[in-house]
């Protein structure tokens, strides 16, 4: 789970794992859920990560990996969509995936 609040980048890790289980636990309270669990006897394996839209824009791998494979559930001001539409394509190779950012030409220096 992937959550941008402002100006959260001044925050600690300490805090900000608190503020995401606020959101998981209010998560716990909804009938999908609790459907979920009752199906497959067990919780759903959500992570929780908490940035800033400034943390957003550095373009962390593990982050665009996130936004293109998972779903976005409520993005008003589009920074997360922004991010979908880069041309990024995802290689899966063995049990290893590589994020191909495009065409890189030698020598160039790219912000990642």
């Amino acid at each position: 789970m992937l959550v941008v609040l402002e100006d959260v980048d001044k925050i600690s890790l300490f805090a900000r794992g608190e503020i995401y289980n606020f959101f998981y636990n209010r998560l716990r309270k909804l009938d999908e859920f609790k459907k979920f669990v009752l199906e497959n006897h067990k919780s759903p394996r959500l992570y929780g990560i908490i940035l800033s839209p400034k943390e957003l824009s550095y373009n962390i791998p593990k982050l665009i990996y996130i936004i293109h494979k998972g779903y976005i559930l409520y993005d008003p001001k589009g920074l997360i969509s922004n991010i979908r539409k880069a041309n990024v394509k995802i290689v899966e190779d063995y049990d290893k995936k590589i994020l191909d950012l495009g065409k890189v030409k030698k020598g160039e220096v790219i912000e990642i």
